[in-house]
């Protein structure tokens, strides 16, 4: 009674093929499911590689940047005519990193000369000025003589005056004039 297998379908119309042809048959069904894996596996792969891939260029849309900067401030201000430095460089302290313009520094200079000429030359007058001031204070001190000895000299004269006055003594134009 045995025979070999037949599979029927479940209508029971006609025999299906024999087992060795139903292996064959197997085989040719699961290669378009193979195939799905390995290409599912390969863009797994691809993709796992891709994340976890070092990269030149870093992007997050959620990330914190740590920056160590040093502000630069210039001890004097002007023009800018030549850089030494270019972003991202590593400097040490004392390197020159701009070169300025000289000529605002120069008229600076030059005005500040200048000004260092005129305050000597106010320094030599007023220290000339002290020097010739004993000599006005003498001057002076002098004409003051002058002045008591003039004083002195009038007032003997005009007590003189006053006696000839009141003696009747004197010229006509003295007695006519009347004691002061």
């Amino acid at each position: 009674m045995l025979k070999s297998p037949v599979i029927t379908d479940l209508v029971g119309a006609a025999p299906a093929a024999p087992i060795s042809q139903a292996a064959g048959t197997r085989k040719a069904a699961l290669w378009p499911w193979a195939v799905s894996a390995i290409v599912i596996v390969i863009f797994v792969g691809v993709v796992v590689w891709h994340i976890f891939a070092p990269k030149p260029d870093v992007f997050t849309d959620n990330a914190y940047v740590r920056v160590h900067y040093a502000t630069i401030a210039p001890r004097v201000a002007g023009q800018v005519v030549k850089v030494f430095a270019q972003n991202d460089d590593e400097v040490k302290a004392g390197q020159v990193l701009v070169e300025l313009d000289e000529r605002d520094f120069k008229s600076a200079v030059a005005a500040a000369e200048a000004s260092l000429a005129r305050d000597r030359a106010l320094v030599a007058n007023a220290a000339a000025s002290l020097a010739r001031q004993g000599s006005v204070i003498e001057q002076a001190r002098t004409q003051v003589t002058m002045a008591e000895a003039q004083l002195g000299y009038a007032q003997i004269d005009a007590k003189r005056y006053d006696y000839l006055a009141t003696t009747g003594s004197g010229t006509v134009k003295t007695q006519l004039a009347g004691p002061h």
